[in-house]
């Protein structure tokens, strides 16, 4: 139980920190052009190309942190798709907010369509919205 109470303390306190930065974490003005299990779907199937752009939105169900990039899952009701983002392309006070993000948290996101070096179908993220803020841990 006391993990489970530090947990939900980190979160508020990004949750605070996402705030005095003047980002509302529970806003729903994004529209995704895509679902996340069609956009992997159709990148595999060759009907989206190398640098195709979508927007898709879903939960974080896996978070890698790889120091100036990180890689995340990103899951909705067709399925899940890998997004990437990069501090370079984001900016740093962007990315900043992007390290604010847990997994459980809703995000809509707007990048291009690539294949990682393992092969994996990604999303290179250009820009991103919070669109939910989860306050506790997904369950084990």
């Amino acid at each position: 139980m006391e993990d489970t109470n530090s947990l939900i303390e980190q979160r508020k306190a990004k949750l605070a920190a996402l705030q005095t930065k003047g980002i509302n974490p529970f806003q729903n003005k994004f529209t995704p052009d895509i679902q996340c299990g069609i956009a992997r779907a159709k990148f595999e199937s060759g009907e989206f190309t190398e640098g195709s752009p979508v927007a898709i939105a879903g939960r974080i169900t896996a978070h890698r942190d790889m120091g100036k990039s990180q890689f995340m899952d990103l899951k909705d009701t067709s399925g899940r798709v890998q997004i990437y983002a990069q501090k370079g392309a984001l900016g740093d006070e962007q990315f900043d907010i992007f390290r604010h993000l847990d997994m459980g948290d809703f995000i809509g996101v707007k990048g291009t369509m690539f294949r990682t070096k393992t092969g994996e179908p990604s999303v290179k993220v250009d820009s991103f919205t919070i669109l939910g803020k989860a306050l506790r841990p997904p369950p084990t």
